[in-house]
């Protein structure tokens, strides 16, 4: 008789409701997520999915084996039933989240089919060559069809996750090109303005030194008129006045 100590079942149950667990957050996220992200969390799914397939028919043989000897295995009538249960409701369950992900229309049919194969398998009236035959006509192909379409999904959604993204990358790429250009031609209109107002400046300092050198003479002028006659200094000074004012008009207007 098989001990308790060498049964795999509990830590491969544990697993299961564990990944079973991950995959209900998983598809809680994935029906509020929108975009690459969502596509992302659906490639993620199904790549659970395929794995809790293959430990759920692992799991499924297990049981099939241990149902044609119960007490050579240390089990009994209920806890054998607890096992077939859970392997269907599993099965049941990842099919559901599957026909979510993938959208398709008969979801109802595909768990009546899956419930009915487990079912059939799981009767304690059917015979061990009625299993083997089931199985043997059934078991490798649907496996093998399965999966070949599981790794479809799986490529196609990943070439779609990656295409979204290298669009975002784009769309980004080009708002920053725009930010950019509108920087460089602020820039250059900078630019223009300082070498505008650096020109104007040195106009002004031009004309400001030619006032200046003007001022300069007449007021030599002024100096030497002073030195002779009274009437004559007096009349200079007067033209040299008006020649003063009529100079800071002309600088300061």
């Amino acid at each position: 008789f098989q001990s308790k100590m060498d049964d795999p079942w509990p830590g491969l149950e544990a697993d299961v409701g564990r990944q079973c667990a991950e995959v209900g957050a998983l598809v809680t996220r994935w029906r509020l997520e929108v975009g690459s992200e969502k596509a992302t969390l659906k490639s993620a799914l199904l790549k659970i999915l395929v794995e809790l397939d293959v430990d759920l028919q692992d799991m499924d043989e297990t049981v099939q084996i241990a149902g044609k000897d119960p007490e050579k295995f240390g089990l009994d009538k209920a806890e054998l039933q607890h096992r077939r249960d859970f392997v269907q409701t599993s099965l049941s369950q990842t099919m559901e989240v599957r026909m979510e992900l993938t959208g398709e229309t008969t979801p109802a049919k595909g768990r009546r089919e899956a419930a009915e194969r487990i079912g059939l398998l799981a009767s304690p009236s059917a015979t061990p060559s009625a299993h083997l035959d089931l199985e043997m006509q059934t078991a490798p192909s649907a496996r093998q069809n399965k999966a070949h379409q599981l790794n479809e999904e799986m490529i196609q959604e990943q070439q779609t996750a990656q295409q979204t993204a290298l669009q975002d990358q784009d769309e980004q790429l080009g708002a920053l090109s725009g930010v950019m250009t509108r920087l460089g031609n602020m820039g250059r209109a900078i630019h223009e303005e300082l070498i505008s107002q650096g020109k104007a400046l040195d106009e002004f300092t031009a004309e400001v030194d030619e006032t200046q050198g003007r001022m300069r003479q007449a007021i030599s002028v002024m100096q030497k008129m002073l030195k002779n006659k009274e009437n004559g200094k007096f009349c200079a000074i007067l033209v040299l006045s008006i020649v003063l004012i009529i100079l800071m008009f002309l600088v300061f207007s």
